[in-house]
């Protein structure tokens, strides 16, 4: 909110954002970029991907379609792999 109580433009995030990695010497990114960083280091990190969507506001369902499509073969794959050692185990 601005000093009258009115809402701000996104883009004003945005250009603090900017501000912050001028100072900082880092080169710029978009903001959102910084949501997509977060959601994966969260799922890399272990945390659970319904945690993970609590965190940034919406459903699993969205986070891992969003924020880790690539999971996909891969995540089957691992799913299978996880049953054959329940199975035998």
């Amino acid at each position: 909110m601005d000093e009258l109580g009115r809402g701000l433009r996104p883009a004003t995030y945005s250009a603090w954002f900017w501000k912050l990695c001028d100072s900082g010497g880092h080169r710029r990114i978009r903001l959102h970029s910084v949501r997509h960083s977060l959601a994966f280091w969260l799922h890399s990190l272990g945390a659970p991907p319904a945690d993970a969507a609590a965190l940034l506001g919406h459903t699993a369902e969205v986070h891992l379609s969003t924020y880790l499509p690539e999971s996909g073969a891969t995540g089957i794959q691992r799913a299978a792999q996880a049953l054959g050692v329940a199975a035998v185990g």
